[in-house]
């Protein structure tokens, strides 16, 4: 009677699974992906690593049955040494562009971005996507005029590029109704109330006579810019021309001062 509940079937209340194999029992050591569950435990015969998942090996998803770190459907750890989510992928190889980081022995300078790796084109935004160590060596510069780069720039006038631009800016207008920038204007009028930045406005209008009235003792004149045609710009024509009329009707006006001096003289010492 008491062999007999030694060697119950779990169909009787015990625990052996298989009671018509004497190695099948719960104290048996498991060999696994022999069709047999020698332990009695229930689990998979394809799941040496208890992950949930069967060995690819054995019509299952778990590329590496000895590790219950790696399984279909896990979230990579990258550079750890395992196909985590058994993608296939190369585990040092994050961004997946063919070429292993630089920091784990592979040429990839950026190991995050897929447009950087030994083998494409150097552009020009300031960056080493060829990793070979030297910037932008294929950059080729356009001269649009939004460049803001090299030296051979001939861009437009919002260009801020560097060494031989000529780019606007740069106005040397001498005429007075020029309105570039760059011209502050040169005045270089005569006359003490001429406030003109770029452009003589005339001559200062002279008194004639001693009472200091323009027109006073019946010979008025005046040294008036426009009476000579002096309105032009300095650098107008006629304005040499202008200049000696100035001159010639200043001495005009003196020596009738003078002669009206000598002439009142006698008179009063009479």
């Amino acid at each position: 009677m008491t062999a007999l509940i030694r060697t119950a079937t779990a169909v009787h209340g015990g625990d052996d699974c298989d009671d018509t194999d004497p190695s099948i029992h719960p104290n048996a050591t498991e060999t696994w992906y022999d069709g047999v569950d020698s332990d009695c435990d229930g689990a998979s015969d394809a799941d040496a690593d208890g992950d949930g998942e069967d060995s690819d090996a054995h019509g299952g998803t778990d590329c590496d049955d000895t590790d219950p770190l790696a399984f279909s459907g896990n979230t990579e750890r990258w550079y750890d040494g395992r196909d985590g989510n058994c993608d296939g992928a190369d585990d040092y190889d994050q961004d997946g562009d063919g070429h292993r980081s630089t920091l784990w022995g592979g040429d990839d300078c950026d190991d995050l971005d897929t447009t950087v790796h030994p083998g494409v084109l150097d552009g020009c935004d300031a960056g080493d996507e060829n990793c070979n160590g030297v910037e932008d060596e294929d950059c080729t510069d356009t001269g649009s005029a939004d460049d803001t780069g090299e030296s051979d720039d001939t861009g437009g006038g919002d260009d801020t590029g560097g060494g031989d631009d000529t780019a606007g800016g740069d106005d040397t207008g001498q005429s007075s109704t020029d309105t570039g920038p760059g011209d502050t204007g040169d005045d270089t009028g005569q006359s003490s109330t001429d406030t003109s930045a770029g452009s003589d406005t005339g001559w200062v209008s002279y008194p004639d006579g001693p009472g200091g009235a323009s027109g006073s003792g019946g010979e008025g004149e005046k040294d008036r810019a426009g009476d000579c045609g002096c309105s032009a710009h300095p650098r107008g024509p006629g304005y040499s021309w202008c200049l000696v009329a100035a001159f010639l009707l200043h001495r005009r006006r003196e020596d009738r001062l003078q002669k009206k001096a000598r002439t009142l003289t006698p008179n009063r010492a009479a």
